[in-house]
């Protein structure tokens, strides 16, 4: 079950991307209504749930808000240093990390790995030729010393692939209440923290009141939607790196997307991919579903 939700976050993903490369609005300004925006979003909805769920929950949906607002911050950072294709192309071995991590977290795991060696063998090696697949697509070289400065930011991107799996565990078997009061918890933590570092880099409070910079960033309520299918996917899943790494599919539903644009005529300014990537990435992906499926 836990791959139907992970190809419904990479088609989310999807889309999300689409939208945001042809959003008119600057990395500060967008940061923070992804956050209030989503939060004023589900608030309907979450003020007629209880939340019934036990207090690390809220702890650690707290400690994800704080998470992602850094990483944001930094990932912007050193998209203006290096470029975004280098920063991208390192970014997916954060897979490999949540899946080793996970297995120190539940040792349990790893003993059910070793009843089956071979099962196990080949979920190491599909992860693996994903990430492989992904990084090798983007055709950057590895620039080693922002690899160096991007291993802390490797290792929150792991703490926030690990902990939306093991926030559910406080849920008190409330799965969606609970999915869609973290989306909010997260998101009003990201949008107040981004508002400070807007107001401290010079961003004037009328600029994020202007309606047509509100109406650009209207795709961003699509990541309720993907938050909530992530969260799914990694409590369903054995190890919360396969739902990750099912969810680089969605470069997959771009150049899909592209290809209908350039039918009719338009088509976007994505850059080509060499097919035995996307075949590789297919190939790994299918295999991965076909050997954890549950």
């Amino acid at each position: 079950m836990w791959f139907i939700f992970a190809l419904a976050t990479s088609i989310c993903a999807a889309c999300y991307y689409i939208c945001n490369q042809n959003c008119k609005l600057s990395p500060g300004t967008f940061i923070v209504y992804r956050g209030f925006i989503v939060a004023l979003a589900v608030l309907p909805v979450a003020v007629f749930i209880a939340p019934d769920f036990a207090w690390p929950f809220f702890l650690i949906a707290a400690l994800q808000g704080i998470a992602v607002s850094f990483l944001d911050y930094n990932i912007y950072k050193l998209f203006r240093k290096y470029g975004a294709a280098t920063v991208s192309s390192i970014q997916p071995l954060s897979v490999l990390l949540t899946f080793v991590l996970w297995l120190i977290i539940r040792p349990s795991l790893l003993f059910l790995y070793m009843e089956n060696i071979w099962r196990f063998a080949v979920i190491v090696l599909c992860i693996s030729s994903i990430v492989y697949a992904v990084m090798k697509y983007r055709r950057q070289p590895i620039v080693f010393d922002c690899l160096r400065q991007m291993i802390p930011l490797l290792l929150i991107c792991s703490f926030i692939d690990i902990t939306n799996k093991l926030i559910m565990e406080y849920a008190n078997n409330h799965l969606w209440q609970a999915s869609l009061y973290r989306v909010l918890i997260v998101s009003s933590v990201v949008g107040f923290i981004n508002l400070g570092l807007s107001f401290r880099q010079g961003i004037k409070l009328k600029t994020l009141l202007i309606k047509e910079n509100v109406f650009a960033a209207w795709f961003v309520l699509l990541q309720p939607f993907s938050m909530m299918l992530i969260n799914f996917s990694a409590h369903f899943a054995e190890n919360p790196a396969y739902s990750s790494v099912v969810v680089y599919l969605s470069v997959v539903w771009i150049l899909l997307f592209n290809k209908i644009c350039q039918f009719f005529g338009r088509p976007q300014n994505y850059k080509q991919i060499e097919k035995k990537w996307i075949i590789l990435l297919l190939a790994a992906t299918m295999i991965l579903i076909i050997v954890t499926a549950k």
